[in-house]
Protein backbone atom coordinates (compact mmCIF):
# COMPACT_ATOMS: atom_id res chain seq x y z
CA UNK A 1 0.00 0.00 0.00
CA UNK A 2 1.67 2.88 -1.01
CA UNK A 3 -0.97 6.14 -1.10
CA UNK A 4 -1.21 5.55 2.74
CA UNK A 5 -5.13 5.36 3.12
CA UNK A 6 -7.82 2.38 3.46
CA UNK A 7 -9.68 2.52 0.17
CA UNK A 8 -13.33 0.01 -0.79
CA UNK A 9 -12.82 -3.33 -1.71
CA UNK A 10 -14.59 -2.17 -5.53
CA UNK A 11 -11.77 -0.12 -5.37
CA UNK A 12 -8.89 -2.56 -6.02
CA UNK A 13 -7.71 -1.88 -9.15
CA UNK A 14 -7.24 2.06 -8.57
CA UNK A 15 -3.97 3.68 -9.42
CA UNK A 16 -1.99 3.85 -6.32
CA UNK A 17 0.43 7.23 -6.30
CA UNK A 18 2.70 7.03 -3.18
CA UNK A 19 1.25 9.04 -0.39
CA UNK A 20 -1.37 10.30 -2.97
CA UNK A 21 -3.78 11.95 0.02
CA UNK A 22 -0.81 13.67 1.64
CA UNK A 23 -1.37 16.90 -0.60
CA UNK A 24 -3.89 19.13 -1.28
CA UNK A 25 -7.13 19.41 -2.77
CA UNK A 26 -6.40 20.88 -6.32
CA UNK A 27 -9.46 22.96 -6.30
CA UNK A 28 -10.61 24.20 -3.04
CA UNK A 29 -6.52 24.00 -1.03
CA UNK A 30 -7.38 21.86 1.65
CA UNK A 31 -4.93 19.74 2.94
CA UNK A 32 -6.53 15.90 1.83
CA UNK A 33 -4.66 13.83 4.52
CA UNK A 34 -6.75 15.21 7.42
CA UNK A 35 -9.75 16.48 5.82
CA UNK A 36 -13.24 15.25 7.04
CA UNK A 37 -14.92 15.72 3.75
CA UNK A 38 -15.44 12.52 1.63
CA UNK A 39 -12.66 12.42 -1.29
CA UNK A 40 -12.93 11.02 -4.62
CA UNK A 41 -10.38 9.14 -6.54
CA UNK A 42 -9.52 9.74 -9.61
CA UNK A 43 -8.56 7.14 -12.65
CA UNK A 44 -5.77 8.59 -12.86
CA UNK A 45 -4.79 7.97 -9.65
CA UNK A 46 -5.15 11.47 -8.42
CA UNK A 47 -7.42 12.36 -5.45
CA UNK A 48 -9.65 15.84 -4.69
CA UNK A 49 -13.04 16.33 -2.49
CA UNK A 50 -16.29 15.05 -3.85
CA UNK A 51 -17.59 18.11 -3.51
CA UNK A 52 -15.18 19.55 -5.47
CA UNK A 53 -15.16 17.30 -7.78
CA UNK A 54 -19.04 18.38 -8.60
CA UNK A 55 -18.09 21.83 -8.69
CA UNK A 56 -15.48 21.48 -11.37
CA UNK A 57 -17.80 18.95 -13.65
CA UNK A 58 -20.11 21.40 -13.32
CA UNK A 59 -18.18 24.42 -14.37
CA UNK A 60 -16.80 22.43 -17.26
CA UNK A 61 -20.01 21.80 -18.46
CA UNK A 62 -21.20 24.81 -18.38
CA UNK A 63 -18.37 26.50 -20.45
CA UNK A 64 -18.86 23.95 -22.68
CA UNK A 65 -22.32 24.93 -23.45
CA UNK A 66 -22.47 28.29 -22.84
CA UNK A 67 -23.84 30.62 -25.16
CA UNK A 68 -21.68 33.15 -24.74
CA UNK A 69 -18.33 32.28 -26.35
Amino acid sequence: MKCNCCLGMRLSEHRCREKGLETNCPICGDFLFTSIAAVRALPCGHFMHSTCFQLYCMIILHGQYSSDS
